[in-house]
C-alpha cells in the first residue's frame, strides 16, 4: 500500500510538470524556474558529437548558504582528523603497525581535504577546471583509508601466526622440562580451556615455565657435568655463536636424569642463567635457539658405546632402554 501511494504521488508530480512539446531541457528548466521562483541553471558537457549536450539540472536549495556551510564543515573536520592522525603516527610509544596505519589514514583524510577544496573552488567559480581531479582524488582517498584501516589488522594477524609458530616450536623443550619439574606449571588444565586463552598469554606462560624449570634443574648440574658438556660441544665443532645454546641444551638433557636418579640438588655456583634478554622478544629468540639445539643431532648423538651400554645395562644410571639415546648423557650419568 505504501508503494502504491508513493507511485500515485510521483505520478501526480510528473503530470503537473510543465513539460514542453517537443521536449527541450532548457525550456523545461526555464518553466520550472518561473514556478519555483528560483534559478535552475543547466550546465552543458561539451562532447565531440553533441557540443551542448545537457548533463544535469542544478536544483537550488531554499538557502544557498547551505553548501558553503556543509563544505566548510567537512573541510575543517577532515583536516583536523588528518593532522591528528599524522601527529600520533610519529609517536614512538604507539606500536609500529598502528603508527603506519594512522599515517596512511591521515593521508587519506588530507586527500579528502583536497577534495573539499576543489569542490569549494567549483562552487565559487563554476569553472570546469576543478572537476577533472574529483574522481582521481576520491579514488586515492579511498585507497589510503582502506589500507590505513587494514594494515594494523593484517600485521596483527601476522603476529598471531608467528606467536603460534613460536608456541609450537617451544613445545618439545617445554614438555621435557615440565615432565622433570612439574611444579613449575602455572595453571594445568584441559586443552579446551587453554584454547580460549589468547596466544600471547599462552606463549608468555610457556616462556615463564621453561625459565622456571631451568632454574630448578640447574641445581642438579655439577662442575664436572658442565666441564664434560663443554668438552662434548667443543669436540662436535659447533660454531661459536651456537656453542652456548648447545651447551645449555646438553645440560638441560642431563639434569632431569640426575634428578630422577636421586642426586641431591646443590647450591648453584655456575653461571647457567643464560643470555641477558632485555625484553620478551629477545627471551623468546633465546629459548627458540635452545629448543633447536635440544633437537639437534649434537645433543641427541648416539655412539657404539651408548648402544653397548644400553643393551648390556652396565651403567647403574643408564637404563636398558635410553629414551633420547645420548652418548654424552650416558657418560654423564655413569659413575
Amino acid at each position: 500500500m505504501r508503494w502504491r501511494r508513493l507511485r500515485r504521488r510521483c505520478q501526480g508530480m510528473i503530470d503537473g510538470l510543465p513539460v514542453p512539446a517537443p521536449f527541450s531541457a532548457p525550456e523545461l528548466c526555464a518553466r520550472l524556474a518561473v514556478e519555483r521562483e528560483r534559478p535552475l541553471p543547466l550546465w552543458p558537457l561539451p562532447t565531440p558529437a553533441v557540443p551542448d549536450m545537457p548533463t544535469r539540472i542544478w536544483l537550488a536549495t531554499e538557502h544557498e548558504d547551505f553548501w558553503w556551510i556543509f563544505f566548510t564543515f567537512r573541510l575543517t573536520a577532515d583536516t583536523t582528523c588528518g593532522l591528528v592522525c599524522w601527529r600520533h603516527s610519529r609517536q614512538e610509544s604507539i606500536p609500529r603497525s598502528l603508527r603506519y596505519g594512522l599515517g596512511l589514514f591521515g593521508t587519506g583524510m588530507l586527500l579528502a581535504t583536497l577534495l573539499w577544496l576543489l569542490k569549494l573552488g567549483y562552487r565559487g567559480t563554476r569553472s570546469t577546471l576543478f572537476t577533472p581531479p574529483f574522481s582521481s582524488v576520491t579514488g586515492a582517498e579511498a585507497l589510503f583509508l582502506a589500507v590505513g584501516v587494514a594494515l594494523p589488522f593484517l600485521i596483527q594477524m601476522r603476529d598471531l601466526l608467528r606467536y603460534h609458530r613460536f608456541h609450537r616450536s617451544l613445545a618439545p623443550l617445554w614438555r621435557d622440562l615440565v615432565a622433570a619439574a612439574p611444579d613449575v606449571v602455572l595453571a594445568p588444565g584441559n586443552r579446551l580451556r587453554a584454547a580460549t586463552i589468547p596466544i600471547q598469554l599462552r606463549l608468555y606462560r610457556r616462556v615463564i615455565e621453561i625459565r622456571d624449570a631451568m632454574i630448578v634443574l640447574r641445581s642438579y648440574v655439577t662442575q664436572a657435568t658442565a666441564d664434560q658438556v663443554r668438552r662434548h660441544v667443543t669436540d662436535q665443532a659447533v660454531p661459536d655463536h651456537l656453542a652456548y645454546t648447545h651447551m645449555t641444551a646438553c645440560w638441560l638433557t642431563a639434569a632431569p636424569h640426575h634428578r630422577r636418579s636421586g642426586q641431591t640438588p646443590e647450591a648453584q655456583s655456575l653461571n647457567l642463567s643464560g643470555g641477558g634478554a632485555q625484553d620478551l622478544s629477545e627471551e623468546i629468540s633465546y629459548l627458540l635457539r635452545i629448543a633447536a639445539a635440544h633437537r639437534s643431532p649434537i645433543t641427541n648423538h648416539q655412539s657404539p658405546i651408548t648402544n653397548h651400554q644400553s643393551s648390556t645395562n652396565t651403567g647403574p644410571c643408564c637404563p636398558a632402554r635410553i629414551t633420547r639415546g645420548d652418548s654424552l648423557l650416558c657418560s654423564l650419568l655413569s659413575p
